[in-house]
C-alpha cells in the first residue's frame, strides 16, 4: 500500500487534505525501511459551500445562554441526515444532560460530516460520553468547549482520619456537588500545582460512595492506607466512566481546535479506526481546580493507518496524554492453520468482533526464546467469535510454526499506525506523557514538564495491560524535558523503552527494533535520562543534560 497517496475523500470532505495522513516519518525511519521525507503539517479548509445539507441547532430547539437542557434539540439534529451534512452551533453554552442516564450524542453509521460549534460551550449534568461516533466514515469534529456544572473530582485537605473513615473539606473553588461516588484518592501539591512527588494513589473500588458531612465536607470510608492530616488530596468520583469523544469503527477523523476544561473519564477515545488527525485539542483545567480529566486526555487501541497530533496541549490529567498501542492476545489451542485466542489480559472477558483482527490481516507471531518477540507471520483468513464471547477463532491461510504454544503472545501487524506528534506541550500530569507501541513515529518540537512518571514511555506490556507490541522506527527530537519522573519510578529516566513479561515465560534478548532519542534538552531529569531497554539498535545522540 502507498502510503502517501491512500487517502481518498470525496468533494464534502476535501478539507481533509491527503497531507494530514501521508506516509513516512523522518529520514531513514518509514515502515518498508526506505528513507521518506518528513511528514508535512497539514493545513485545514473547510469552505462552507462544500455542504449543500447544513442543519443549525438553533432551528431544532437548541438555544445557547437559556440555561434550558439542549439534549434532546440537538439529537433531533443529528437524527435529521445520514450524510454530507454540517451541523452548526453557535457561540454560547449549550446546556446538555438535564435528563436521563447514558450518552449524550451518538452518531452512528454517518459520513462526510462537519459538527462546526462556532465557540459554543458544552456544559454537561451528568456522567456519560458527550459524543459516540460509530462506524462513520469521513467527519469533522471542531471549535468547541466542554466544561461539567458538577465536577467529577473534588480538591480539598484532609481535615481527619478516625477509625476506617477519612474526612475532606473541599477547598475553593472546588466544592461539593451532586456525585458522591468514591473511586480513587490522589495526594496534590497546591504550592508548585502538580500532582505529588510521592504517588499516593489509592483506588477506593466501583461501589464506594462518599458521606456528605456538611457542605465542605466529605467522609470517606475505606479501609486505608490513609493520607496524613493537613494533604491536599483529590477525590475522583469517576474515572473511565463518561468522556468527550468516544470513536469506534471509524474512518478518517479529524478533531481540530477544542478545548476541554474538566470532564470525567477520557477527552478522545479511539478503538479500531483508521487515519485520526487532532489539531488544536487542548485539555487545560479552569483556573483555581486540580484536575482537568480523570483520565487520559488522547487513547488509541488496536487503531490502523495515521495517527497525527499536532498544536496541542495537555494539562492537569489524571492519567496519560496519549497511548497509543494494539492489544495482545494469548494462544489457548493450535489446531492445523487454526488459533483459539483469548485476551492477554482479562482471560475470561467477552470479545467484540469489531476488536479482533481483520481478514487480511497479519499475525505477528513470536518464537520459542521470546513470547514476545515477533519473528514469523501468518495471514488472517477468516476470524469467528466463539460461542461463550470469550475466545477468537483465527484460520490463518499461511502454515503456523510447528513451536506455537499455549500463552505465547500474538499481536497485529496493522495496528501499528503511522504516527506523528509534533509542536504539543505536556505538564503536570499524574503518570506520563505519550506511551507510544507502534512500527514508525515521531515525536518533535514538543515540551513537558512536571510529570510524576517518565515523559515518554515505550513499552511492551504482556503482564498488566496486555498493550501490543514491540516497537520500531521511532524518533524522539529537538524536545525539551524538565522535571520529569518525579516519583522516579524506574529510576531517574525520561525517555524509558522497556517491556513487561509474564513470569515464569520467556524472554531471551531483545524486543524493540530502532530507537532514537536526538537533539533533546534535558533538565532536572537525572544523569541518564534516556534508558532504552529490550532494544537491539538505540540511538542517543546530541542531546544536553542540565
Amino acid at each position: 500500500m502507498n502510503l502517501r497517496k491512500f487517502l481518498i475523500l470525496p468533494a464534502a470532505l476535501a478539507f481533509l487534505p491527503a497531507a494530514i495522513f501521508a506516509a513516512g516519518t523522518a529520514a531513514g525511519y518509514s515502515r518498508d525501511k526506505k528513507p521518506v521525507s518528513e511528514l508535512e503539517i497539514s493545513v485545514f479548509s473547510d469552505p462552507d459551500a462544500m455542504f449543500t445539507n447544513v442543519l443549525k441547532a438553533r432551528d431544532f430547539g437548541a438555544i445557547p445562554n437559556d440555561g434550558k437542557d439542549d439534549t434532546q434539540a440537538i439529537r433531533k439534529m443529528f437524527d435529521a441526515t445520514e450524510q454530507n451534512a454540517k451541523f452548526v452551533f453557535e457561540k454560547g453554552v449549550y446546556d446538555v444532560g438535564m435528563d436521563g442516564k447514558g450518552d449524550y450524542f451518538k452518531l452512528a453509521k454517518k459520513s462526510d460530516i462537519l459538527l462546526d460549534g462556532n465557540g459554543a460551550k458544552f456544559r454537561l449534568h451528568r456522567v456519560g460520553r458527550l459524543f459516540s461516533l460509530w462506524e462513520v466514515k469521513n467527519a469533522m469534529l471542531k471549535n468547541f468547549s466542554v466544561e461539567t456544572a458538577n465536577l467529577p473530582f473534588t480538591g480539598g485537605k484532609v481535615v481527619a482520619v478516625a477509625g476506617d473513615s477519612l474526612y475532606m473539606k473541599a477547598v475553593a473553588p472546588h466544592k461539593i456537588g451532586s456525585d458522591l461516588a468514591a473511586r480513587a484518592i490522589i495526594r496534590y501539591d497546591p504550592k508548585n500545582k502538580r500532582y505529588d512527588a510521592n504517588l499516593f494513589n489509592v483506588s477506593l473500588g466501583e461501589n464506594n460512595t462518599a458521606e456528605k458531612v456538611d457542605e465542605d465536607t466529605l467522609r470517606i470510608k475505606y479501609k486505608g492506607p490513609y493520607p496524613n492530616v493537613g494533604d491536599a488530596i483529590v477525590l475522583r468520583h469517576q474515572i473511565y466512566a463518561g468522556g468527550v469523544c468516544s470513536v469506534g469503527d471509524s474512518k478518517n477523523i479529524l478533531i481540530k481546535g477544542i478545548r476541554i476544561y474538566d470532564c470525567a473519564g477520557m477527552g478522545a477515545h479511539f478503538s479500531s479506526s483508521e487515519n485520526i488527525a487532532l489539531d488544536g485539542f487542548k485539555v487545560k483545567p479552569r483556573k483555581g481546580l486540580w484536575m482537568s480529566l480523570t483520565a487520559d486526555a488522547t487513547h488509541f487501541n488496536s487503531c490502523r493507518g495515521s495517527i497525527e497530533i499536532i498544536n496541542s496541549e495537555f494539562e492537569g490529567m489524571c492519567d496519560d496524554a496519549t497511548n497509543i498501542h494494539g492489544m495482545y492476545w494469548q494462544i489457548e489451542n493450535i489446531k492445523d492453520k487454526t488459533l483459539e485466542m483469548s485476551y492477554a489480559r482479562y482471560r475470561n472477558q467477552r470479545i467484540s468482533i469489531s476488536s479482533a483482527p481483520k481478514a487480511g490481516d497479519t499475525l505477528e507471531l513470536p518464537c520459542p526464546e521470546n513470547y514476545m518477540r515477533p519473528t514469523h507471520f501468518a495471514k488472517v483468513e477468516s476470524v469467528s467469535v466463539s460461542p461463550d464471547k470469550k475466545r477468537i477463532i483465527v484460520k490463518t491461510c499461511d502454515e503456523l510454526p510447528q513451536w506455537l504454544a499455549k500463552d505465547m503472545a500474538v499481536s497485529v501487524k496493522e495496528y501499528r499506525p503511522k504516527v506523528r506528534i509534533e509542536n504539543c506541550r505536556v505538564g503536570y500530569v499524574r503518570p506520563r506523557g505519550f506511551l507510544i507501541q507502534t512500527t514508525g513515529a515521531v515525536v518533535k518540537n514538543c515540551s513537558f514538564k512536571d510529570t510524576v512518571a517518565m515523559a515518554i514511555l515505550i513499552e511492551a506490556d504482556l503482564n498488566t495491560w496486555g498493550e501490543s507490541a514491540a516497537s520500531d522506527d521511532i524518533l524522539i527530537t529537538d524536545c525539551v524535558f524538565e522535571n520529569i519522573n518525579s516519583s522516579k519510578r524506574n529510576g531517574e529516566v525520561a525517555v524509558f523503552a522497556s517491556a513487561k513479561f509474564k513470569k515464569g515465560l520467556p524472554f531471551e534478548g531483545n524486543i524493540h527494533g530502532k530507537i532514537a532519542v536526538k537533539n533533546c534538552l534535558f533538565k532536572n531529569c537525572g544523569k541518564d535520562p534516556v534508558r532504552l531497554e529490550y532494544t537491539s539498535n538505540p540511538i542517543i545522540e546530541n542531546n544536553i543534560i542540565e
